[in-house]
């Protein structure tokens, strides 16, 4: 069940911890200096992520809303579009900032587990049943949120704990199908 996907977000979980530092510490500049143009082209160049689990489970309308924060972080750290796209570490700059807007979308709300774990990479993985409702799936998410909340404390142990630890790997494992014996039949 994805355990690559798990462990690539806990390393991007980090480098975005990482760079969130780096852009609290360097602070940002509150002067717009991109165009409209600018910050669609910026938007655009997020089309790529869509790929990770996370943001392919978000609605186009989540991702619009996604993208534009991403942007708000990377107009604000690089204030000159310019400077910014001709960067030679650009990608890895738009990196750090797209999981470190992932990380707060997760600590602001953490029933985001259902975008971290997809229903239907679930239900094709045998751990949830096919056909639950919304609200069997809400319970699930809710079960399992509350699960990382107890047993790994924030969502960053949580992420670390996914990259740097088989135990862990484990641990996340008996917590989906733990929150997942309620609903097989």
């Amino acid at each position: 069940m994805r355990k690559n996907f798990v462990k690539k977000l806990v390393v991007l979980a980090t480098a975005a911890i990482v760079g969130g530092m780096c852009l609290y510490v360097s602070g940002c500049s509150s002067k717009s200096k991109w165009n409209e143009k600018q910050r669609k082209e910026a938007r655009e160049m997020l089309q790529e992520w869509r790929e990770i689990a996370y943001l392919n489970a978000l609605t186009d309308a989540e991702f619009a809303v996604f993208a534009e924060d991403v942007a708000d972080m990377l107009e604000a750290r690089w204030p000159s579009y310019v400077e910014f796209v001709e960067m030679p570490m650009v990608g890895d700059s738009v990196e750090v900032v797209v999981v470190a807007t992932i990380v707060n979308d997760i600590k602001a709300n953490a029933n985001n587990m259902r975008h971290l774990f997809p229903y239907d990479v679930l239900v094709s993985a045998g751990v949830l049943p096919a056909g639950m409702t919304t609200h069997q799936q809400k319970e699930y998410y809710m079960c399992l949120a509350n699960g990382v909340d107890n047993v790994f404390g924030s969502v960053q142990n949580f992420v670390w704990g996914a990259i740097n630890s088989s135990l862990d790997d484990v641990v996340i494992a008996h917590m989906l199908r733990d929150c997942a014996v309620p609903f097989w039949e």
